[in-house]
């Protein structure tokens, strides 16, 4: 087998590889071994050992020489790259059969583009990472809404006698009339004025309010406060004149709203036991705040970052002159789309009923709205590799092992997660190599953030 390649741009080779006539002579009696194992021939039984001239004749020459030709590119289409250097992105593909016996063929081959450059340029960029901080008032914040997620709803009025959720001891409320923090559930019909004419856009069905919420316009829920299952409560309001909705803002409205059910929460409390339900561990309320902020401040550090790196990408990009094919491009199109995909079903939807919302079609929403950001992230993944091979970043066994820690640290009590991750770890797996090759992008990004 002989091959030999030329350049025709920075992503692309046409390789040519040529085979002597007796080796095709072998691809040709293998083709018609493997048709004949599938089929039966007259006079022979199915697997008999078929003449190729038999073959040739039942099926056509043409669909013969298609097997041989497949058949014969499986073989030495790999070792043809091997011998040239060559690191294929995708198959190549065929473009000129000068003949088949001898065998002399042409693909064209996209490989991964060579990267040049201005390191001039890109040393005088640098991104700012802000300081974060999480003040005691965020920190409430967030505490009071663990504590909404936490609470349950019962029936307001209903009679319990001894009864026990997951926050404990239920009290009984006797009073009927709606409070706030109660949650409700109503149907509401929208006037343009009281006797006047409906407005379906302000019409709600079976929606359910949580009394203080500010959900709805401000007065609409304090409307509502005192009213008990079945009664209908009738109101003029006012939007807002900063309303999001131009043809509400600053409108003047009537509402008439039916309560369905009326129900009081019952919040849990800040026990060790409640903590451990939400944090996985039973602390002390004050050492889970303190955790707490540590998380979110953690979280807020790691957003930051992120977000200069990509304003780094965006740099990097802008003072590169990176040229790649179209096989790179499609593959990165399809997984960040099968991604895109996983997340809409995550949220209950079907893709297609997604993607007629958007009255597009799904090749329509790639063009769109998948095929840039695939294009920049090729980019900043050609630029940072090449980067990576020019500053050499030093990252040792024990820095992986640190950051190893840290995932454990994630996974605390786990025993059974921390073997498995200490198995996947070791030095030369995989998993190793990841993380090392992480660790190594990260040090190179972290000369240009300041």
């Amino acid at each position: 087998m002989q091959a030999t390649s030329k350049k025709i741009n920075a992503h692309t080779y046409e390789v040519t590889i040529k085979e002597s006539a007796t080796e095709m002579e072998h691809y040709k009696k293998q083709a018609a071994r493997k048709i004949a194992e599938a089929r039966q021939f007259p006079g022979f039984r199915k697997g008999d050992e078929v003449p190729v001239d038999v073959v040739a004749r039942e099926i056509g020459e043409d669909r013969l020489m298609g097997e041989v030709l497949e058949s014969a590119l499986q073989a030495i289409y790999p070792k043809a790259l091997k011998k040239l250097e060559i690191n294929p992105i995708d198959m190549g593909d065929l473009t000129k059969v000068v003949s088949m016996s001898p065998l002399e063929v042409v693909l064209t081959v996209e490989v991964l583009p060579e990267v040049k450059l201005d390191f001039k340029k890109i040393e005088k960029i640098k991104v700012e990472v802000p300081e974060v901080s999480v003040t005691d008032e965020e920190l409430q914040k967030e505490l009071d809404e663990i504590i909404a997620r936490g609470t349950h709803f019962h029936p307001r009025g209903a009679h319990h006698g001894h009864h026990h959720d997951e926050n404990g001891d239920v009290p009984e409320e006797t009073d009927t009339a709606i409070q706030v923090g109660d949650r409700v559930r109503i149907n509401a019909t929208g006037y343009d004025k009281k006797g006047g004419k409906t407005d379906d856009k302000m019409a709600l069905h079976d929606f359910e309010l949580t009394i203080g919420s500010k959900m709805m316009i401000p007065g609409f829920e304090e409307a509502l406060v005192g009213a008990k299952e079945g009664d209908v409560v009738e109101f003029d309001i006012t939007f807002p004149k900063d309303y999001h909705s131009e043809e509400f803002a600053g409108k003047n409205a009537f509402f008439s709203c039916t309560i369905l059910t009326v129900e009081y929460p019952h919040k849990p409390e800040w026990s060790e036991e409640f903590i451990e339900r939400v944090w996985g561990k039973k602390l002390p309320l004050a050492e889970f705040r303190t955790e707490y902020r540590e998380a979110m401040l953690a979280d807020r550090k790691d957003k930051a970052r992120s977000e200069a790196e990509e304003k780094l990408s965006w740099e990097f990009i802008a003072v590169s002159d990176i040229e790649f094919g179209p096989k790179i491009l499609a593959k990165e199109v399809e997984t960040l789309w099968q991604y895109h995909n996983r997340e809409i079903e995550k949220q209950g939807m079907e893709i297609k009923s997604y993607l007629d919302h958007l009255k597009t079609s799904e090749e329509g929403f790639k063009k769109e709205h998948i095929e840039p950001s695939a294009t920049r992230r090729i980019r900043s993944m050609l630029i940072l590799e090449e980067m990576k091979k020019h500053y050499k970043p030093e990252v040792t066994e024990e820095d992986v092992m640190t950051e190893m820690k840290k995932v454990f640290a994630r996974y605390a009590g786990d025993a059974d997660f921390e073997k498995r991750l200490t198995e996947l770890a070791k030095p030369g797996t995989d998993h190793f190599n990841d993380i090392k090759s992480r660790l190594e992008y990260r040090a190179v990004i972290d000369r240009f953030l300041k």
